[in-house]
């Protein structure tokens, strides 16, 4: 940013500067610092040059998603009056979910081999080689999540009155649909406590689960009722203030929570949104 804005200080920084730094975004190549075409060039030599692949679409959203959370956390110190880096990232066609499908069915076949997943575990007297992947593929919780397990966590449960359960993919027009023809009418209450499997870089995971929360207050606001109420997990981070602009234009009320058992050093927060306007 610096190479692009010069050495401002954050609280000059304007949104026409966060546009600007969006758009030479778009015109950079990949690897700018690696290749030998590339590697001692200023930006401005680097623009007047042709025939090359610009950056993707998912790295510029990094970029920008990045210098996002660095003005949060500059406006919640005081440093600057406004987030000019908010709702700057570039939506893309397909959603950030499929892109990570990594493997074909023929792939999952060879990862899922129940007997080389077993002979593994034995050899190596390592359980967890067999069970954790069966988990995650039947249950489709996060890996931190099924690598602190303990036995006794696991229960079998017999089906449970009044509660149905589907299973897909909650951005799948076809299971809200579904979803939908289990209610004769609206409802009171919403609560999503979605997210996506974790990859270790938090500005992605946030900007991912915020999709899912904003697609899950969309949902909400066809089948709430009238004062209805709206809770869903959050993370800090870019798509933050698009989630709160949406509270505040579909809800008299709402508030950020931050619950005792979420670890302080986590961007996990509650968004609870009361009474449907």
């Amino acid at each position: 940013m610096t190479e692009i804005l010069g050495n401002k200080p954050m609280s000059s920084i304007m949104k026409k500067d966060a546009v600007r730094c969006k758009e030479i975004f778009q015109q950079l190549p990949p690897n700018r610092n690696k290749s030998s075409r590339f590697r001692n060039k200023s930006i401005e030599e680097i623009l007047r040059m042709r025939n090359f692949q610009p950056l993707s679409t998912t790295t510029i959203n990094h970029y920008l998603t990045s210098l996002c959370s660095l003005f949060n956390w500059a406006q919640k110190h005081d440093y600057v009056s406004a987030n000019v880096f908010s709702g700057l990232t570039i939506k893309q066609k397909t959603k950030a979910r499929e892109q990570r499908d990594a493997f074909d069915k023929q792939d999952l076949t060879r990862i899922f081999n129940l007997r080389k997943l077993k002979s593994e575990s034995i050899d190596k007297n390592k359980p967890a080689y067999y069970w954790v992947p069966l988990l995650g593929l039947y249950k489709g919780a996060r890996l931190n999540e099924l690598c602190q397990l303990y036995i006794n966590d696991i229960k079998e449960l017999d089906k449970i009155e009044n509660v149905t359960h589907i299973k897909g993919d909650f951005t799948d027009e076809i299971i809200q649909k579904k979803i939908e023809k289990n209610f004769d009418e609206k409802i009171d209450l919403v609560v999503s406590d979605m997210a996506v499997n974790t990859t270790g870089n938090k500005n992605v995971d946030s900007l991912v689960t915020g999709e899912l929360s904003i697609e899950a207050m969309n949902f909400s606001l066809k089948i709430l009722k009238k004062n209805g109420v709206f809770v869903s997990k959050i993370f800090m981070g870019s798509s933050f203030n698009e989630i709160v602009d949406s509270a505040k234009k579909n809800f008299k009320e709402f508030h950020v929570y931050k619950p005792p058992s979420s670890r302080k050093e986590s961007k996990e927060n509650f968004i609870i949104c009361k009474n449907l306007r």
